[in-house]
């Protein structure tokens, strides 16, 4: 067993403890309105609509599906989500979890 195989467990463990906090504190659905206003001050939609668009440009609409789009674009539309969004995500769910909210 190296190295990662167990570290991964470990960082799915602390995932899912900060998931539970969140929930159980309320605070999950506070952190989507952030992100949510965030993404939409930053015209995420649009942006991630237009990387739709061109990827569809040049396929066969007849036998696309919503999956093959989602599968191509999603990782594109991680990357870009702005790093300041990120950061400040970041920042407030440590500031919840470790209850230094600011």
């Amino acid at each position: 067993m190296d190295l990662k195989d167990k570290i991964d467990p470990m960082i799915d463990e602390v995932r899912h403890q900060a998931m539970r906090k969140l929930e159980e504190n309320g605070k999950k659905d506070e952190l989507k309105r952030m992100l949510r206003n965030r993404l939409n001050e930053n015209q995420f939609d649009e942006k991630v609509a237009e990387l739709c668009k061109n990827y569809m440009k040049d396929k066969n609409i007849e036998t696309l599906t919503v999956d093959e789009i989602l599968r191509n674009v999603t990782p594109e539309a991680h990357r870009i989500v702005p790093d300041s969004v990120k950061r400040e995500l970041l920042t407030a769910i440590k500031g919840l979890i470790t209850g230094d909210q600011q």
